[in-house]
């Protein structure tokens, strides 16, 4: 991934101080972080009575069922959420069809949905916890993007 991202010194300093000082590597408390933020937002995720799969999102089959992952009818889900209705507390409930797994016991087959190609969604992973700690971090965004160093598309390389 030597051609992706930021290459200005700048970031690569920035990055030093997160990952060596402010927020050395510690998987663990990065998985708790992302674990506390979870349970502050309450759980978002679940599979609803109304939602009419034949595999529950928390245990999937091995390999995916045939049609998945199920859909919601574009119907259902105005239905379900109502372009007028701006109040986004009243409708909290997902209607999750894509199955969820845990990085570290369920790994094999996330794989298995991989090679299918179909969506699939990852919890646990070390790394994404690891950035999603540091993006939370107070000050990080704030510091990744400053004012006087406004970023374009000549600032990060792609592949």
């Amino acid at each position: 991934m030597k051609r992706i991202g930021n290459k200005k010194r700048w970031y690569a300093d920035l990055r030093y101080e997160y990952d060596t000082e402010i927020l050395p590597k510690d998987d663990e408390r990065s998985l708790a972080f992302v674990e506390a933020e979870r349970a502050k937002q309450g759980q978002y995720i679940q599979k609803l009575p109304q939602a009419q799969t034949p595999y529950d999102i928390h245990n999937c089959p091995e390999y995916p069922v045939e049609n998945y992952p199920i859909q919601w009818p574009v119907l259902d889900v105005l239905h379900n959420w109502p372009t007028d209705d701006h109040n986004a507390d009243a409708h909290k409930e997902i209607y999750q069809g894509i199955c969820i797994f845990d990085y570290n016991t369920e790994y094999e087959k996330a794989d298995n949905y991989r090679h299918a190609e179909v969506p699939f969604v990852m919890r646990n992973d070390p790394q994404v916890a690891r950035t999603t700690e540091r993006w939370n971090s107070p000050g990080y965004m704030e510091k990744s993007r400053p004012a006087n160093k406004l970023q374009t598309c000549r600032d990060i390389s792609w592949p």
